[in-house]
């Protein structure tokens, strides 16, 4: 008995195209820019990346930092202060990037997240850093607040 084959909706080329052609998200396009910024300092580029009025929440302050500059001088302190800084994992969606990290402060090891907000412009509205364990968190409030 023979079976009647299944109807081709694409032939092989159109199929390959759409394996091939991987569509990324506005949320994975901006984390990788992001990344690439980080990885190569261009400060510039991380400046394009944030609202003007951008908000950060640290895991130590129950205000805000508000304003890129601002922002970027906070993110260049922490990045003087920690050793063996690197992000491990991206998972994004529905407006919302979130890069998971690791490094350390004073030998102690720090593992966090920074959570992105991300507007209808493709722009960082706002950035929270959630972080662990404790010891780390209050070494890295001291090592920046001095």
């Amino acid at each position: 008995m023979h079976c009647p084959a299944k109807p081709n909706h694409y032939n092989t080329n159109q199929r390959e195209r759409l394996i091939m052609a991987k569509s990324i998200t506005p949320e994975e396009q901006l984390s990788e820019n992001w990344l690439s910024s980080v990885k190569s300092r261009n400060v510039p580029a991380l400046i394009d990346l944030l609202e003007p009025d951008v908000e950060l929440r640290p895991p130590f302050e129950t205000n805000a930092t508000i304003g890129r500059e601002d922002v970027l001088k906070t993110f260049y302190t922490f990045d003087e202060v920690v050793e063996d800084f690197s992000y491990h994992r991206v998972i994004s969606g529905n407006g919302t990037a979130v890069l998971e990290f690791k490094c350390k402060i004073n030998g102690i090891p720090l593992q966090g997240m920074d959570i992105f907000t991300i507007n209808a412009d493709q722009k960082i509205e706002s950035i929270e850093v959630v972080a662990r364990p404790l010891e780390a968190i209050q070494a890295l409030n001291k090592a920046i607040r001095g």
